[in-house]
């Protein structure tokens, strides 16, 4: 946990090996990984605070 900025979950920042295994094709795009490794959000530009936290939620609840 990163309490400087207080985040409190994960965040990992990609490298050529995350870029080419996840296909990502546009910048800057912020993908939500469920607990299975799958992506289970993509956000490609401006990420909605709203609809991130609506997806985190849902996500912890499975």
């Amino acid at each position: 946990m990163d309490t400087r900025s207080h985040v409190n979950y994960p965040i990992v920042m990609g490298n050529d090996g995350v870029i080419k295994s996840y296909g990502f094709a546009s910048y800057p795009a912020t993908f939500l990984i469920d607990k299975s490794g799958r992506i289970a959000a993509t956000y490609v530009g401006i990420v909605s605070k709203e609809d991130v936290e609506a997806n985190i939620k849902r996500l912890l609840a499975e």
